[in-house]
């Protein structure tokens, strides 16, 4: 496929001590490689980069912060409070999301022409999940936080969708298990900030027909000004 890739990211994040909530929209045409497709040979298929797929990817993550006296994601990813020594939490949560994606198959058309190709595919993807993992902030110097955080989570995922294909060629309904992880690193002397971050998300889809691993990340870099801001721990 010739077609520029045009993205699109909207991403909104909310906190308090105990909760952290997510939601964010990312739209785009984004490059697959394909391990194995149809009865094209292994060898010439293997590793090739396809450029058809076209996903729209909505959801929101909640998060309880269990060790909410002493750690703070709003400090590593936020930047509305201020955490002062380092220390860790567990994390616990749900996600829900919505992924609709359009194969487009002209690119292979093209690309093996010898080949017979599928009919172009549209297919809704829905899931609930329930996390669980770990979050970490390092405070390595004054002002300077570097933090970190991985959640796996256990996901019930549906599908529906619109092609000439076998209906059971690319639906179902199991559990497959995906992941979130964060690390990002600021300076925050409580008026203003600096830093960068880095957030992950890992979906997966199993079939005996049919795999995808959709893997969808944003790195942002930023600068601000606090106007009021509170700190992340109590004293015993």
């Amino acid at each position: 496929s010739g077609n520029k890739v045009k993205n699109k990211k909207f991403d909104f994040s909310f906190t308090c001590s105990r909760l952290y909530l997510s939601l964010y929209n990312y739209k785009g045409d984004y490059p697959y490689y394909i391990h194995r497709f149809g009865d094209i040979p292994h060898q010439d298929i293997r590793g090739y980069k396809f450029k058809g797929v076209s996903s729209t990817l909505k959801g929101t993550n909640l998060y309880y912060i269990f060790n909410n006296r002493h750690y703070s994601q709003a400090a590593a990813y936020c930047f509305s409070k201020y955490q002062r020594k380092s220390s860790g939490s567990f994390i616990a949560g749900i996600h829900i999301f919505n992924e609709d994606v359009t194969m487009n198959f002209n690119d292979l058309r093209e690309h093996f022409p010898n080949e017979k190709i599928c009919d172009d595919l549209s297919y809704k993807y829905k899931g609930y999940s329930a996390l669980f993992g770990y979050g970490y902030n390092w405070v390595f110097a004054r002002n300077w936080l570097l933090g970190a955080s991985l959640s796996l989570a256990l996901a019930y995922k549906w599908s529906s969708g619109d092609t000439n294909q076998p209906a059971d060629d690319f639906s179902f309904k199991n559990f497959n298990l995906d992941g979130v992880g964060r690390i990002g690193v600021v300076w925050n002397n409580t008026k203003w900030y600096f830093g960068s971050n880095v957030i992950m998300h890992s979906y997966n889809y199993r079939k005996s027909r049919f795999a995808a691993n959709n893997v969808f990340g944003s790195l942002n870099i930023y600068c601000g000004f606090n106007f009021g801001i509170k700190k992340s721990y109590r004293k015993k």
